[in-house]
């Protein structure tokens, strides 16, 4: 089931309905479980680093890309 159907399935998901993209980028991680705390996490890409200091902050083992 995606984001899109749980928020639909779910009438409690969540109410809002504007999401920044880091908050929107997150909730689609955490709802799909493909993460769990001994996942290392490699983001290509990472901009200014917001989705990657998250999961470091949750404790995960993270390393990320950008190149300017």
């Amino acid at each position: 089931m995606s984001i899109y159907q749980m928020s639909y399935a779910n009438k409690n998901f969540d109410k809002r309905t504007e999401f920044s993209n880091l908050e929107t980028n997150i909730r689609f991680i955490n709802a799909a479980g493909a993460i769990n705390r001994k996942t290392k996490i490699m983001e290509i890409g990472s901009g200014n680093g917001s989705l990657l200091n998250y999961f470091y902050k949750s404790g995960h083992d993270i390393r990320g890309l950008e190149i300017k």
